[in-house]
């Protein structure tokens, strides 16, 4: 069975056009111009279109309650893109300039323009690789709270994160602090991402050096 997108109207199985950024090939690689975060407007809310390396999509639509999301796995021919996971959808698109224009399924046209990377909410769930079999969860939440635990197993630990430039504290219900930086994402000359993590020196959990990848799913 076929999710419908939480983007009401925007990404809708196969009802799609979008005219804009064409790429040409059978797969997406590092350095296309597709391969970008993408803000618009759409009923009268923000949507947000944010491809993570060369096969992941997170579409944002809305904001507050009102927010909806979702990741999906993608490929794309020379005219069209097809994506799979929370849900599924295809849609054809063409080369205008810079500019992503999506026409969605009831004729409205969004006009998309590229962000930095450096605007991605910092935010949501990071985890690190595994260690001694065991992965350590950090939640950013919005407002300044935060959790973490241990993963397999782990209970949630609370408390409160702040950001100053590149800069992470936290304070842990115990009153243990944390203190790291954000790695930005960064772009070399061949359109290579790297960075988008969270690095610390040294935490309890680990004992040493902990470096938090973004998880969107």
């Amino acid at each position: 069975m076929t999710n419908r997108s939480p983007v009401a109207g925007v990404v809708v199985l196969a009802s799609l056009v979008l005219i804009g950024v064409g790429l040409r090939g059978t797969t997406a690689q590092e350095g296309d111009p597709l391969l970008r975060r993408w803000v618009g407007n759409h009923l009268n809310a923000p949507l947000f279109l944010d491809f993570y390396a060369d096969s992941m999509l997170h579409v944002v639509h809305g904001s507050g309650l009102g927010r909806r999301e979702f990741a999906v796995d993608f490929w794309f021919t020379w005219d069209s893109l097809y994506a799979v996971g929370d849900t599924t959808f295809s849609l054809r698109y063409r080369a205008v300039y810079d500019k992503l224009i999506i026409e969605t399924g009831e004729g409205r046209t969004v006009t998309m323009s590229r962000q930095d990377r450096l605007a991605r909410p910092i935010h949501g769930l990071w985890v690190t690789d595994p260690i001694d079999e065991r992965r350590i969860q950090l939640r950013l939440n919005r407002g300044g709270t935060a959790l973490w635990r241990t993963s397999p197993g782990g209970s949630w630990q609370r408390g409160d994160w702040d950001k100053t430039g590149r800069g992470l504290a936290f304070i842990w219900a115990d009153s243990s602090e944390w203190h790291g930086f954000y790695d930005a994402p960064t772009e070399d000359v061949n359109g290579r991402v790297g960075g988008d993590q969270i690095l610390f020196e040294a935490i309890p959990p680990t004992g040493g050096i902990a470096i938090f990848r973004r998880r969107i799913r």
